[in-house]
């Protein structure tokens, strides 16, 4: 395992970087920004076009945010696999169950935005993610690690936004319904759904490079 570790881990993280610096920002755009959740504020938003469509709005600072994110989350996964001796049979999902976590994660960030902007309850909203973001973790993980992971990213995660946002010696963004420090008290679950989606991508990537 350490001889693997060596091997594999540096390109293993350097995929999980690329991955969550192309998407993280594209689903944030699109669920977030598009829906009014929050808004950039300096440096400036930069469109993100397709033809003449805006796709959405990022900041040049999103892509390697998200980018850190995938290669925290998807090296805990290998990490925290390993150290639980995890059995093989239960971290090796399939390209289709990983694309239908990452389409159940989508969804349950498009949700959120969906539901925000159209003002519902936050205690509406909070349930609706959290049955969600756990039936993904039940669905697509169902693993020690997964579930370890899952908290830290919701914990952790939470609490990176909120140093964002309250950091007094910048002004980069805010949520439009902050209802706890500056950020949705809802937020953690997105978070949480994302752990699982994020951890069938890195098993599978981690696969790959293993074969």
């Amino acid at each position: 395992a350490q001889q693997a570790l060596g091997k594999d881990f540096a390109p293993h993280g350097a995929a999980m970087f690329t991955a969550g610096a192309l998407l993280g920002p594209a689903l944030d755009g699109v669920s977030h920004g598009n829906f009014g959740v929050l808004a950039y504020h300096s440096p400036p938003p930069v469109p993100i076009m397709l033809g003449g469509f805006k796709l959405f709005s990022t900041a040049l600072w999103v892509p390697p945010l998200f980018g850190v994110a995938g290669l925290l989350i998807g090296s805990l996964y290998w990490l925290i696999d390993d150290f639980l001796e995890i059995p093989r049979s239960q971290r090796q999902p399939s390209l289709s169950q990983t694309l239908a976590a990452v389409a159940l994660f989508t969804g349950n960030y498009l949700a959120s935005g969906f539901m925000s902007s159209n003002q519902l309850g936050v205690g509406l909203i909070a349930g609706t993610l959290a049955a969600w973001a756990l039936l993904t973790w039940r669905l697509f993980d169902d693993t020690k690690t997964g579930l370890i992971v899952g908290v830290m990213t919701a914990v952790g995660g939470t609490l990176i936004e909120i140093f964002l946002i309250n950091a007094p010696w910048w002004d980069l963004y805010a949520y439009t319904q902050a209802d706890w420090f500056g950020v949705d008290s809802w937020i953690p679950w997105v978070y949480f759904c994302g752990a699982p989606a994020v951890g069938c991508v890195s098993r599978l990537i981690r696969i790959r490079f293993e074969n």
